[in-house]
């Protein structure tokens, strides 16, 4: 029998889209890139991020410069 890994393969941490615009996320951008090896997804809740394009845009923007990549949590086009 094949046994499944449980290992972790992405870290997930869900945001409000303005506090990846803080300072602070710079700082938790460094120190978790120095202790953590696993891709980070920030997810933002679409509702939050929809309310304003601009940090929206913006948010992927950083995220993207720090080598994470961004999701839309409750995303739902209908």
């Amino acid at each position: 029998a094949t046994q499944k890994s449980a290992t972790a393969k992405t870290l997930v941490v869900r945001l409000h889209p303005a506090s990846v615009l803080l300072p602070e996320f710079d700082r938790f951008a460094e120190a978790y890139r120095q202790a953590c090896r696993l891709p980070l997804l920030v997810e933002l809740t679409a509702t939050e991020a929809l309310r304003e394009p601009e940090t929206l845009i913006a948010s992927q923007a950083r995220l993207g410069r720090a080598g994470f990549r961004l999701c839309l949590a409750d995303w739902n086009p209908y």
